[in-house]
């Protein structure tokens, strides 16, 4: 994405908050659709695969969470799925200012 549209928007004399608003968030609405989708397919792949792949009395991940869903979640269910958004989280963070640093360094970062 070019930055030729916020620049303009900034010349007209839009904030900050109103150039994402009504410039950014637009553009960005096709890919964080086609993500969401993309990642519901693929947790609901996962559960499927689970459920046929699970012998008697062995249960994944993704069962005792889809059970924990179904009958009452537990504290430890909550508490781990919470660590797991959060090391996501962090890996994404690290990742983007990782990159941000090696484009502010002069290299190209495609």
């Amino acid at each position: 994405m070019g930055s030729d549209l916020e620049h303009a928007s900034a010349d007209l004399g839009a904030g900050p908050v109103a150039t994402f608003r009504q410039v950014t968030l637009p553009r960005l609405v096709p890919a964080i659709l086609a993500a969401a989708a993309l990642v519901f397919v693929l947790s609901f792949d996962d559960v499927l695969i689970s459920l046929f792949t699970s012998g008697a009395g062995n249960e994944t991940w993704p069962l005792v969470i889809l059970s924990s869903v179904r009958f009452g979640l537990r504290p430890s269910i909550n508490a781990t799925v919470v660590m797991m958004l959060g090391i996501t989280l962090f890996v994404a963070l690290a990742t983007a200012l990782a990159l941000k640093m090696m484009g502010s360094r002069g290299r190209a970062v495609s």
